[in-house]
């Protein structure tokens, strides 16, 4: 019986895990286009874009919004190093997020440009999702 393989999944920024869990494939931005990590992967290092993630897991498809960094991939771990991570189950939880956070008083300039710029993006993405599942 073939030994099955396992994918672990973690979006870390400089503050905390963002998510830490077993996944069937990620989809990332990367500044070659989109690239699809699945269990048994070549180990590699990719520079990730500002954009979205799709991340399968056996539950479902979930979604994450980066502002770009760095993907190393293991034998059985794909860990994305970004400054910015945001979360959500849903296209509308995820852009909810994005909102939440350009609202924070504690954003920087800086966090506040990458947010808008990641917000656009995403957006993009969403809606030529939406056009080319018609």
């Amino acid at each position: 019986m073939p030994r099955e393989r396992h994918l672990r999944a973690v979006l870390r920024t400089p503050v905390e895990a963002v998510l830490d869990v077993a996944v069937e494939g990620l989809r990332v931005p990367c500044a070659s286009g989109l690239v699809g990590i699945r269990p048994g992967a070549e180990p590699c290092v990719l520079p990730v874009a500002h954009g979205l993630i799709l991340i399968h897991t056996a539950g479902g498809t979930s979604l994450a919004a980066s502002a770009g960094g760095l993907l190393w991939v293991t034998d059985d771990t794909a860990t994305l190093l970004s400054p910015l991570i945001l979360r959500g189950d849903t296209e509308e939880s995820l852009l909810a997020e994005l909102g939440r956070a350009l609202e924070a008083p504690s954003s920087g300039l800086a966090t506040r440009r990458q947010l808008a710029h990641l917000e656009q993006r995403i957006a993009r993405e969403l809606g030529d999702s939406a056009r080319s599942s018609r």
